[in-house]
C-alpha cells in the first residue's frame, strides 16, 4: 500500500511543479514577499526591480501560487488512503454500516483541513511579523499563501491523480472483489509459463497412455 500511494504522490508533485512554473500566478502575499522600496511609485505598474527582498527563493516563490501544492499533495496521499479504505471495507457496496464509511472518509477530511489552512492568515503568529500585523502595515490578505481558486484546483488535481493511481491496481469500488488488487505482470507472466508446462505434461501423459493401449492390443 505504501508503494502504491508513493506513485500517486510522485506523479502529483511532478504535475504540480510543472504547472506552478508554467503558469506563474502571483500569491496573495506577493507584496509582503517583495518588500517594495519606499521610493517605488504607487500609482504606476512596476516590475520586480522595486523589490528589496534579499532571499531570492522567497521572492520567486511568490509567483508560484497556482495550484496549491499542499492541497494537491494532501488529496493525492490521503485521498488515495480513502479510496483504499473504501475498497478494503466495501464501503460503496449495498448495506454497508455507517462506521466503515466514517472511518473511510476520515483521511479525506484531514486533506480538506490541510487545503483550507492554505487560505488562513496564520503568519501573524510569527515573531518577525507580529508587530507589523498589529500595526496594520501588512493586511491579513497579504499574508495568505493561496486563494480559494488555487486551493480548489490543487485539491481537484490531487484527488484525480489519486483515483487514477488507485484504479491502476484495484477494480472499481462497487465491484464484489474491490478489496483484491489486480494480478501483477510477474504473476501473469509466470502463470503463462505454468500453463504451457501443464499442457506439455498433459500431452506427454496422453502419448504414454496411447502407447500402452497399442501394446495391449498387440499382445491380444
Amino acid at each position: 500500500m505504501q508503494q502504491l500511494s508513493r506513485h500517486s504522490l510522485i506523479l502529483t508533485s511532478f504535475i504540480t511543479n510543472v504547472v506552478k512554473n508554467a503558469v506563474g500566478r502571483p500569491r496573495p502575499d506577493l507584496i509582503s514577499r517583495c518588500k517594495p522600496a519606499a521610493t517605488a511609485a504607487s500609482d504606476v505598474l512596476v516590475d520586480i526591480s522595486v523589490c528589496t527582498q534579499t532571499n531570492h527563493h522567497v521572492l520567486h516563490d511568490g509567483w508560484r501560487s497556482f495550484p496549491s501544492g499542499h492541497s494537491s499533495f494532501a488529496f493525492a496521499g490521503l485521498g488515495f488512503l480513502t479510496l483504499f479504505f473504501c475498497g478494503q471495507m466495501h464501503v460503496l457496496r449495498p448495506r454497508t454500516d455507517l462506521g466503515r464509511a466514517l472511518l473511510a472518509i476520515a483521511p479525506l477530511l484531514g486533506a480538506a483541513l490541510i487545503a483550507i489552512s492554505r487560505c488562513e492568515d496564520y503568519r501573524c503568529a510569527s515573531p518577525t511579523l507580529e508587530e507589523r500585523c498589529l500595526n496594520g502595515i501588512s493586511s491579513a490578505n497579504t499574508l495568505i499563501s493561496h486563494d480559494v481558486y488555487d486551493v480548489t484546483c490543487g485539491s481537484i488535481l490531487g484527488i484525480s491523480i489519486a483515483y487514477f493511481s488507485y484504479r491502476r491496481y484495484f477494480p472499481r469500488l462497487r465491484s464484489r472483489k474491490c478489496d483484491e488488487p489486480f494480478a501483477s505482470r510477474e504473476a501473469i507472466f509466470n502463470e503463462g509459463f505454468a500453463k504451457i508446462k501443464n499442457d506439455e505434461e498433459t500431452g506427454r501423459a496422453t502419448r504414454i497412455f496411447d502407447l500402452s493401449d497399442v501394446d495391449d492390443e498387440d499382445a491380444n
